[in-house]
């Protein structure tokens, strides 16, 4: 398309390292401290150490001590924690029976909550493969999903307007923004995904605390504001942009796939179809 953006290759050597360092300190919290069972919960967005806790009806300072934290006001999406032995969710909490033509992903959507959250919750091997008969313990839907899914509705024109406008406070190329908000969500802000991303852009609850810390530190109403969340999404994809010299296709494989995983990984096969499926549109809203 002729859009480039530079970069000294220095920096992003810099990042590259960065990257790989936060990797090695990713694995080692994985690390398996004494007293583990094998049975384990992958912190949601949203989700408090307290309220695991309560969820598994368990003590909140055996389960700190369990995973070594020492502050209990700070678990992070993604982290592995380390269950005792006998844990199991505890009373009041919803369940569901699967039923002929169900799919995790359905089930996870009609309730409001995350896939992953679903499959931590019942310690599901396979997601592709359901019993019909199963009873599934349905968790609490985060509150970002429940507060996102009653933003205001905006119209397609609405939703052109403000992308417009953002694109140009960014410097991003013309319409780009436009085709990606189109692939994430349709241009509707109230959309929560079944993985739990929201809005516009679909920013992940996890995604949007780093950049509120290191590239949109205003947009603090990114789930339910939707000039907030293109904001957001433009300032994440002009960094990708920044970081990779101006290349568009690896910019959208990392807003979808993520940095550590592209860089470590490679594109996923679906982040291919995910890139092509923006770069089709594009020329539509240039």
């Amino acid at each position: 398309m002729g859009h480039s953006l530079r970069i000294p290759r220095a920096a992003i050597l810099r990042a590259a390292a960065a990257c790989a360092l936060l990797l090695v300190l990713a694995i080692s919290l994985r690390a398996t401290p004494a007293g583990a069972t094998g049975a384990y919960h992958i912190v949601q967005p949203g989700e408090s150490l307290s309220g695991i806790a309560a969820y598994y009806d368990i003590d909140l300072e055996q389960l700190a001590a369990l995973n070594g934290i020492d502050d209990v006001d700070y678990v992070f999406s993604g982290q592995h924690l380390d269950l005792p032995g006998g844990a199991e969710p505890g009373p009041g909490h919803v369940t569901y029976v699967v039923e002929p033509g169900d799919s995790l992903s359905l089930i996870a959507a009609v309730h409001g909550v995350t896939l992953d959250a679903l499959v931590a919750a019942n310690d599901i091997a396979d997601p592709d493969h359901l019993q019909v008969g199963a009873e599934l313990v349905i968790p609490a839907p985060t509150p970002r999903a429940i507060q996102a899914a009653y933003a205001p509705r905006i119209t397609h024109a609405e939703a052109e307007y403000i992308l417009r406008e953002v694109e140009v406070e960014y410097g991003l190329p013309s319409g780009l923004l436009l085709a990606l908000a189109w692939q994430e969500s349709g241009w509707q802000q109230h959309v929560v995904s079944s993985v739990g991303a929201i809005g516009l852009t679909q920013i992940m609850p996890s995604t949007a605390e780093w950049a509120l810390e290191w590239l949109a530190p205003y947009e603090t109403h990114w789930d339910t504001d939707p000039w907030d969340n293109a904001r957001m999404g433009a300032a994440i994809l002009s960094h990708w942009l920044y970081l990779t010299d101006g290349d568009i296709w690896l910019s959208l494989a990392i807003y979808y796939q993520g940095w550590g995983s592209v860089t470590t990984h490679g594109p996923f096969e679906e982040t291919y179809g995910y890139a092509a499926n923006i770069l089709a549109v594009w020329p539509r809203f240039e």
